[in-house]
């Protein structure tokens, strides 16, 4: 049998390995659309997602993802495109479980945005075993949207609109599945300040009778809305941008 020092080692790796393959997964999102081969950061996730599961100690994992960092790096990059910048929040589940999702975080990279993702697997880890009471319990962050937790991640969902403002993202799409109250109320902040202040959001209610093409459909207009919307007000302020698409 292990030791207890042998299994916190071992919790302690793994969860190493988590935030790797979390940073190695963000640089992709972020790089994707600068790249001049469409498609290759997505290529190399792929890959490193099917090494990782043919390898049979951490430390050969953490080499399959230090390697492949090392291939993002390398890809040749049109650093002069703007792509558009996104955040994508919602319920954890439906935000790190990418047949839950249909795949959106492929549909994003394939349209040529740039986005991050507020919850993963490793924040939920941090925030919730190894430091719950500078994390999720927590109300040091007082958001005047929502102020208190009411359950789930609606607290976190909703602080989003807080960081559209001050890190200039371009718009905020919300994911979470039929039914779910937090997120539900989550939305209606959402829908109270596109109204009042011209908030874009897009807020995609998963369920078992939708059909992958229509949630396509929807974030491409989405997508395709915001890049009008930059267009226009560069026009308006006499200036041009290029804004990366594949």
């Amino acid at each position: 049998p292990c030791s207890r020092r042998q299994i916190a080692s071992a919790l302690a790796k793994t969860y190493s390995l988590v935030k790797s393959f979390e940073k190695l997964e963000a640089e992709a999102r972020m790089r994707s659309p600068y790249e001049s081969q469409v498609g290759a950061s997505k290529s190399i996730l792929r890959a490193c997602r099917k090494e990782m599961e043919r390898a049979g100690r951490l430390s050969d994992a953490m080499k399959i993802i230090r390697q492949s960092r090392k291939k993002l790096k390398s890809l040749d990059c049109y650093k002069d495109r703007r792509p558009l910048k996104l955040l994508v929040t919602g319920e954890i589940y439906t935000q790190i479980d990418a047949f839950g999702n249909h795949h959106v975080e492929d549909i994003l990279m394939d349209l040529g945005v740039s986005f991050e993702k507020s919850i993963s697997i490793g924040w939920w880890i941090q925030n919730t075993i190894l430091n719950p009471f500078g994390g999720m319990l927590s109300e040091a962050k007082k958001n005047p949207l929502m102020p208190h937790r009411i359950g789930g991640y609606a607290k976190e969902t909703v602080n989003e609109a807080i960081r559209y403002k001050k890190e200039g993202f371009d718009g905020i799409i919300q994911l979470f599945p039929v039914g779910c109250m937090p997120e539900i109320v989550a939305k209606s902040v959402f829908d109270g300040l596109a109204r009042d202040e011209g908030l874009p959001v897009l807020s995609v209610v998963f369920d078992e009778m939708g059909g992958e093409a229509g949630y396509l459909t929807r974030i491409e207009a989405f997508v395709d809305m915001l890049g009008r919307k930059r267009e226009m007000t560069n026009v308006l302020s006499g200036n041009r941008c290029r804004i990366g698409k594949h």
